[in-house]
């Protein structure tokens, strides 16, 4: 099976794939930012799922960023221990890009996803992906009116930023679909897995796209 970690956002959560690409088994947080209390909890049911269903645990996949600095280093924390201690290959998944064909496939008759995550104020992490023109490049983007031009019939917008990005683009109407979550990486990481597509577990880094900013702690603000 392939285990999908996902904790780039407020929400974590995790699913097993079976060979045939499958879910068969998928747990998501309930409260935001609880990866380090839910995530550990999460893989061992996991791993009492594949124990008590005979099976066996044969790569772990996991969202690469960007997104949460800190969850980011949690879910890769994880998945890296996992791998050393099974000695099992590790599969880095581009999250936008997952985000961005998982829409696509559910949302047949749109032409394109605007893949964001929430960044801080009035700026998201975001990648476009068309059906006519491919990907663009992943972008820190300030979102202002008129960034980009909206086609409510042919767009949606995909992931934790949409209330934010409707609000600023003046975009209602459009659709909208939250993420990210595991189930959501599944297409992509199985494209992953079954090419072989592995990184290394010694040396892979989440992919950040931002240097890391400490924030002020409220018990210290005047």
């Amino acid at each position: 099976m392939l285990l999908v970690l996902e904790s780039s956002a407020g929400t974590p959560s995790l699913c097993l794939v079976n060979a045939d690409g499958h879910i068969v088994f998928q747990r998501m947080a309930e409260h935001e930012k609880s990866h380090a209390e839910c995530l550990p909890v999460f893989i061992q049911e996991a791993l009492d799922f594949i124990s008590e269903t005979k099976g066996a645990l044969l790569a772990v996949a996991l969202n690469e960023g960007p997104g949460s600095y800190t969850g980011l280093r949690i879910g890769t924390s994880l998945a890296k221990g996992l791998c050393f201690g099974l000695q099992i290959p590790l599969i880095a998944v581009p999250g936008l890009q997952a985000l961005g064909q998982w829409a696509l496939n559910s949302f047949p008759k749109k032409e394109r996803c605007f893949a964001m995550i929430d960044a801080r104020r009035d700026e998201v992490y975001v990648q476009i992906y068309s059906r006519n023109k491919g990907l663009t490049p992943v972008e820190a983007q300030i979102i202002t009116s008129g960034l980009w031009e909206i086609d409510t019939d042919l767009d949606v917008f995909m992931g934790n930023a949409n209330t934010k990005a409707v609000a600023l683009l003046h975009a209602e109407g459009v659709a909208c679909e939250e993420g990210p979550y595991a189930v959501q990486l599944v297409s992509l990481a199985l494209q992953k897995w079954r090419a072989e597509e592995y990184v290394s577990v010694a040396y892979f880094e989440p992919f950040y796209l931002k240097e890391f900013q400490a924030g002020i702690s409220k018990k210290f603000s005047l």
